[in-house]
C-alpha cells in the first residue's frame, strides 16, 4: 500500500471511530437523561452521564481532526503531507475542524433528545394503581345520587346535573372541559385545562356529559431519588 493510500485510510479510520464513539455515547447519554427525568425509565449507572458527555466530546474531536487534516491536504494532491506545511494549511484545517465541531455538536444535541424519547418508548410499562369511575357515564340508567345531609359543610356546584357522578367529564356551551369530583357538601368541578377548582356558580350551563376518566397513580417507590 503506497503512502497516499495509508494517508487517506488513516483519516477515514479516525473519522469513522469518532462517529461510532459519538453514536454509542449519544445512546448512553439518552438513557441517563431518561432515568434522571422520568420515574418509569430504567435506572443507569452513576457514571453514565459523564461518560456519555466524554464520549461525545472525544468523538467530535476525532471527527474534527480527521476532517481538518483531510481538507488541509487537498491543495497538496497528488502527494499530500501528513500535517500542513504552511500557515495557510493550518488555517484551512482549523476552519474545517470548527465547522465540523459546530455541525456535530448541533446534531448530537438533537440525537440525545431522540435517544431519550426512544428509551422511554422501549421501556415496558410498570404496574400501576388504577382508580376507575364508580359508574359508567349513562345518565338514563343511573339512580340519582344519595342526598346530601343539610348539616354537612361545604358548597355544592349547582351546574352539575342531579344524576351526576364523581369522575364524569362535562363540557359547557363555550367548549370548556370539567371533571366532577366529590367534595364536602356535594360535588365540585375541576377545570381540565389548568386543573383548578372552579368557584361555585361560575361554570357555564347547561353542562353536557362528555365521558368519564380513570386516574393512574404511580407508587412513590417508583420515583427517582432526588426528583421533585
Amino acid at each position: 500500500m503506497d503512502r497516499n493510500a495509508i494517508f487517506w485510510v488513516g483519516r477515514l479510520l479516525m473519522g469513522g471511530i469518532g462517529i461510532l464513539l459519538m453514536f454509542f455515547a449519544v445512546r448512553l447519554l439518552g438513557r441517563a437523561r431518561a432515568a434522571a427525568n422520568w420515574p418509569t425509565a430504567p435506572p443507569v449507572a452513576a457514571l453514565a452521564r459523564p461518560l456519555g458527555w466524554a464520549g461525545i466530546l472525544a468523538g467530535l474531536i476525532g471527527l474534527a481532526v480527521a476532517a481538518g487534516l483531510s481538507v488541509a491536504a487537498l491543495p497538496g494532491l497528488p502527494d499530500p503531507q501528513l500535517i500542513p506545511g504552511s500557515w495557510q494549511g493550518w488555517v484551512l484545517a482549523g476552519a474545517a475542524a470548527l465547522v465540523v465541531l459546530a455541525v456535530g455538536a448541533s446534531a448530537a444535541r438533537r440525537m440525545v433528545g431522540k435517544a431519550e424519547l426512544t428509551t422511554l418508548i422501549r421501556t415496558p410499562p410498570r404496574p400501576v394503581y388504577v382508580i376507575h369511575p364508580r359508574d359508567a357515564p349513562n345518565p338514563s340508567t343511573l339512580a340519582p345520587p344519595a342526598p346530601v345531609s343539610p348539616g354537612q359543610p361545604g358548597p355544592h356546584e349547582p351546574a352539575i346535573p342531579p344524576d351526576g357522578r364523581s369522575g364524569w367529564v362535562y363540557r359547557d356551551p363555550a367548549g370548556e372541559w370539567y371533571l366532577a369530583v366529590a367534595a364536602e357538601g356535594g360535588q365540585r368541578l375541576i377545570r381540565l385545562t389548568d386543573f383548578t377548582l372552579v368557584p361555585v356558580g361560575t361554570a357555564g350551563t347547561p353542562l353536557e356529559l362528555a365521558g368519564s376518566v380513570e386516574i393512574s397513580v404511580w407508587p412513590v417507590t417508583d420515583r427517582v431519588s432526588g426528583a421533585p
